[in-house]
């Protein structure tokens, strides 16, 4: 299902300035990989939603199925 949902959202992710990724794998809190498939969205730089504009943050879920914020080198 993740997949599925990745499908119909990856051009709207990968728009959002900074995306450089996205991939289906599984949540990581606390460098701790929880298992739950999950979206990863790889971004140059982690910043918090309260310095954004709003449509430029990634949503907690998509259709249900939780994100995760990866920061990773260009």
């Amino acid at each position: 299902m993740s997949k599925e949902v990745l499908d119909r959202h990856w051009q709207e992710l990968k728009d959002i300035p900074g995306v450089l990724n996205t991939a289906v794998a599984t949540k990581f809190k606390d460098g701790v990989d929880t298992g739950v498939p999950s979206i990863t969205v790889y971004v140059a730089e982690k910043k918090p939603c309260e310095v954004l504009l709003p449509e430029h943050c990634i949503p907690e879920h998509i259709e249900g199925v939780p994100t995760d914020v990866v920061e990773m080198a260009p």
